[in-house]
């Protein structure tokens, strides 16, 4: 291991032991991350264990990493435990303590009765499981990063691959769990894919799991970041004809559809003609500083919201002041510009996402549904169309000019064999980084299997255990159904929340909604006809 790969790991685990097989204590910052356990004491008992992997599983005497997992366990349940739950996280490249599963972990835990170990393991390359790490992991300093990339790791940087995650996560298994206790994944966003290949991997025997959950599911075969914006894309439209199907939103439009008047908008950003960005007070935020970067701003904002159970509401009202451009807007949507400063502060690296791990992935299996794929300039084309999107396929493709990607192996594009197992899976029908379509062409392929559960949740975005408001409880729907399948053993699931639902308050007529738009207009009211 030569010395600037150690000084990346000593960094980076200085905090917690290194590779032992043994439990201990993690380090403070863990705690901090979880709702409910500031400045009190909590009832379970967090800990962590890493131990050491083969970077090569083709080699697995030759060097060695790091594969790291935490631990929220009951020390004082009086029963035998009902199984582990190892919650498999999203990105790629968010880190096991990142995310609403570990943040309300403590929630988790009561709901289940304290009878099952909730398990957040890092993938490998992030966080504590020898994360990779480059200086500056930005595009602007790509050819930067992938040389540092390259003098530290060399062709073991294609070592960091889902199938190779699959099998640290096998270790982790076998390692931290107790005897006769079930297994049990769930994985959110990438982390379903991540489980589908350890599906495909572990397909029979102990080395099954017990049953699994897929929330916000990505298709292996399907969903390609070159192509990312423009799915998103057509979920803002979906939103927007649920504008147009409601009452109030539709009549606020005066019948006119709310998508044709977003067009309307784009096409003047799109043409540099003048709008209500020319009445604002200046200077706007980077984000809209020049004429040329509004319509990319609003696009980034727009996709934003889409993705915010909360936020999206505020995407018509927007709209809607942008085109009507009264004085009230101008004020309204001044004071909007105004909340973008200062940027946000980024996180702590234990709780971000590591981008060299996520452009590996997405580099190598994850890019396009074409290879060669298609050339940068046909990217920005077909993005210039769309009214929400982040550029993520743009990033995508400009990484994809230095990066060194691997050569994906026989699992790529290709389905595991569920027959008999337990399967739950949980979507949102207005999700826009894992679109329904995707988690029903999934469905699909796993419909066959009676032991599969497929349920739609209506109006959520993405990870629905934490996205699926209920107007008579503080538990989201999608956790409540994710509990009773667990506490019932896979047997059957208690879908009553459903009814519950809170509906999409187009009006923003909530006290919630209200505080909303104060925060986002400076005024309780965000449409002001």
């Amino acid at each position: 291991m030569g010395l600037a790969k150690v000084v990346v790991v000593v960094c980076l685990v200085s905090a917690i032991s290194l590779a032992s097989s043994q439990w201990y204590e993690c380090p403070p910052f863990f705690t901090l991350q979880r709702v409910g356990t500031a400045g009190s004491a909590s009832k379970y008992l967090l800990e962590c264990l890493n131990i050491s992997v083969p970077l090569s599983y083709q080699n697995p005497g030759g060097q060695q990493i790091f594969a790291f997992v935490s631990r929220l366990t009951n020390p004082n349940v009086a029963t035998a435990k009902k199984g582990q739950l190892w919650m498999l996280q999203g990105g790629p490249g968010d880190s096991g303590e990142s995310g609403w599963p570990f943040a309300y972990s403590e929630h988790l835990m009561d709901l289940l009765g304290g009878t099952f170990d909730l398990m957040f393991p890092d993938h490998r390359g992030v966080g504590f499981s020898t994360p990779l790490y480059c200086p500056h992991p930005d595009l602007l300093y790509a050819q930067e990063c992938v040389d540092y990339l390259d003098s530290i790791w060399g062709e073991g940087l294609h070592q960091f691959t889902s199938s190779n995650a699959a099998r640290d996560l096998h270790s982790l298994v076998i390692a931290a769990t107790e005897s006769n206790v079930p297994v049990y994944l769930y994985g959110v966003s990438y982390g379903t894919y991540w489980l589908q290949r350890y599906l495909q991997i572990y397909s029979s025997g102990v080395d099954r799991p017990r049953a699994a959950i897929l929330d916000g599911i990505v298709s292996p075969d399907k969903l390609k970041l070159l192509q990312y914006d423009f799915y998103v894309n057509l979920v803002g439209h979906e939103l927007m004809a649920w504008c147009e199907a409601d009452l109030f939103c539709n009549s606020a439009f005066k019948g006119v559809p709310p998508i044709s008047v977003m067009a309307a908008l784009f096409e003047k950003l799109l043409n540099n003609a003048t709008t209500c960005f020319d009445q604002l007070s200046q200077p706007l935020p980077p984000l809209f500083s020049s004429p040329s970067s509004i319509k990319q701003g609003l696009n980034v904002l727009l996709q934003q919201w889409l993705g915010s159970q909360t936020d999206r509401i505020l995407i018509p009202p927007t709209i809607f002041r942008l085109t009507r451009c009264s004085t009230a807007d101008i004020s309204a949507l001044t004071y909007l510009m105004s909340t973008m400063y200062p940027l946000t502060p980024r996180r702590p690296r234990y709780a971000y996402e590591d981008k060299p791990l996520a452009w590996n992935i997405i580099e190598s299996e994850m890019l396009s549904l074409e290879l060669p794929p298609p050339t940068l300039e046909q990217i920005i084309t077909g993005e210039s169309s769309l009214y929400f999107s982040g550029a993520s396929s743009v990033s995508a493709r400009k990484w994809y000019d230095y990066w060194h990607p691997y050569t994906p192996d026989e699992y790529e594009n290709k389905f595991p064999d569920v027959s008999g197992l337990p399967l739950l899976m949980l979507n949102g029908n207005l999700d826009p980084q894992t679109p329904l379509f995707f988690a029903e062409e999934v469905y699909n392929h796993y419909a066959g299997t009676p032991t599969v559960t497929f349920e739609i949740v209506n109006a959520a975005v993405h990870c629905t255990i934490a996205n699926s408001p209920v107007n008579n409880s503080d538990t989201p729907c999608g956790l409540q159904m994710l509990v009773s399948w667990l506490l019932s053993d896979t047997t059957s699931i208690d879908t009553t929340c459903m009814d519950h639902l809170l509906p999409i308050d187009w009006a923003g007529t909530s006290p919630d909604d209200q505080q909303l738009s104060f925060s986002k207009f400076g005024v309780y009211d965000m449409w002001q006809l």
